[in-house]
């Protein structure tokens, strides 16, 4: 399981009150991620919240939450294949500002 899958478990435990010491030892480092996933939901446009399973996410937004998280890692080489897919007409905007502000390089398909 991946380190963010964890800290998404601790921090749901935690919300929902049965937190447990090794829940706040694991999330010593890593306070702010709930405020970035929130802004990285927001900045996407989508409305849900941060235990939503990808499943109940649409096509789009699925597309739009994993290139946001693409875009986040800022001084990365980015190399993307039809990143529009599954995007509507607000999406392609999205995406057509976050590649323009992106600073790391961008070569798509």
């Amino acid at each position: 399981m991946s380190r963010t899958r964890k800290a998404v478990r601790y921090f749901l435990r935690l919300e929902r009150g049965h937190k447990s010491e090794n829940d706040l030892i694991s999330l010593a480092d890593y306070w702010h991620l709930p405020l970035t996933w929130q802004h990285h939901l927001e900045e996407a446009n989508i409305i849900a919240p941060l235990d939503t399973s990808l499943k109940k996410l649409s096509g789009g937004q699925r597309a739009r939450l994993l290139l946001s998280h693409a875009f986040s890692l800022s001084n990365n080489f980015l190399l993307i294949d039809e990143p529009s897919n599954h995007l509507d007409e607000n999406g392609c905007k999205w995406l057509r500002e976050k590649i323009i502000k992106h600073i790391g390089g961008i070569l798509t398909a």
